[in-house]
């Protein structure tokens, strides 16, 4: 079982600076155990992981990992107050970078653009990231100091903001929303929860179920479902039985397939079907339908 900690210590050691309201904290891991970490905070908290090495990092609004592998360094912001869980797998080296941001002593732009961008999760932006190398590296070498400190942060927190801007004006960017179709339509006939697709495109799960819908019209689980009635109408046009149609496409049983086909279509699937015939016939065999050519 991964250990629990509130407030852990790295045995890979721990650098620090600060500066305007903000600290830095450049934290090295060897060799550990899988692991799971509340990093809840009265403050907010920018979290980049610069480097894994034999295992894989998360961070999310669960305590749980997301099943979907996420591999490569990525950067979060987590406003004061929103419940954050760092997990990893046994890993043989972990640098992340954390910068805390104290709202009551960090300059007026910096909190204006911390208000913008909400919660975003594991984003591979590359200028965060590359933003946040270039801090890493001055704190490793003693080279850094309280103006470039505030500089760095200030240029991360701004792509942060027009992240979560274009966000709440345009719904998803291309790339996030075929990520977040493909995870959908390769678990049709899964219950596919909010928080690990939130998750897999790097969102909180509130803007991700906004920005979706701005971007589709539905929420993402109206679209699911409308793939999976979609599907349903093919294998019945192919001639398989009600009853395996429903567990083909994720339903618990024939009779709750047809209560949301009827929703969604205004027929049952036995009625539809009789409507969409292909070049065969049916044979009625009690509640259920035989086809035969």
């Amino acid at each position: 079982m991964p250990v629990e900690a509130r407030h852990p210590t790295y045995p890979g050691g721990t650098l620090e600076c600060s500066s305007d309201g903000m600290t830095a904290s450049l934290t090295s891991r060897r060799g550990e155990k899988e692991r799971v970490v509340e990093l809840t905070s009265e403050r907010t908290i920018l979290y980049v992981s610069l480097e894994e090495i034999g295992g894989r990092t998360q961070i999310g609004s669960s305590r749980r990992p997301s099943k979907v592998a996420h591999g490569g360094a990525h950067a979060s912001l987590v406003p004061a107050g929103v419940s954050a869980w760092e997990w990893s797998e046994p890993i043989a080296l972990h640098r992340r970078l954390m910068i805390e941001f104290d709202h009551s002593s960090t300059p007026s732009l910096v909190r204006s653009n911390l208000e913008k961008s909400g919660t975003i999760w594991m984003t591979q932006d590359p200028a965060i990231l590359q933003c946040s190398a270039r801090l890493a590296q001055a704190i490793e070498a003693g080279t850094h100091g309280k103006r470039f400190l505030s500089a760095i942060a200030l240029a991360m927190i701004g792509r942060f903001a027009e992240l979560g801007s274009a966000l709440a004006v345009g719904g998803l960017s291309r790339e996030r929303l075929r990520k977040a179709q493909d995870f959908l339509i390769g678990n049709l006939s899964a219950d596919v929860k909010m928080s690990e697709l939130a998750q897999h495109v790097g969102l909180s799960e509130s803007s991700f179920v906004r920005a979706f819908k701005a971007s589709t019209g539905l929420p993402p689980y109206r679209w699911q479902l409308k793939l999976r009635i979609d599907k349903a109408k093919s294998l019945m046009l192919d001639g398989v039985v009600l009853a395996d149609v429903a567990v083909a496409v994720g339903f618990a049983s024939q009779s709750h397939l047809t209560r949301v086909f009827r929703s969604m279509t205004g027929a049952t699937p036995a009625e539809w079907r009789r409507m969409h015939r292909r070049d065969s016939s049916v044979v009625s065999v009690g509640s259920e339908e035989t086809w035969v050519s």
